[in-house]
């Protein structure tokens, strides 16, 4: 688990499988899987929908330290 990113962390934790939490989101298992490797970034959307799933903040998955170590990506 890197400090950007604790999406497996929670997945993990919540006894979920990637294939699991992309039926509950609706994000590709493909997607998921890059984004927990960080590979992609994703969109705000898409944490969202993470976090929802996982029952965390988005922030939770994603420290946010300052704006230039921001992993989360604006675009959609």
């Amino acid at each position: 688990m890197t400090e950007k990113n604790k999406l497996k962390y929670f997945r993990t934790m919540n006894n979920l499988t990637i294939k699991e939490l992309s039926e509950k989101t609706g994000v590709s298992i493909s997607a998921i899987s890059l984004i927990e490797n960080g590979k992609r970034v994703p969109s705000i959307y898409i944490v969202s929908r993470i976090a929802q799933a996982l029952k965390v903040t988005e922030r939770d998955l994603f420290p946010i330290r300052n704006n230039k170590s921001n992993p989360i990506s604006r675009s959609a």
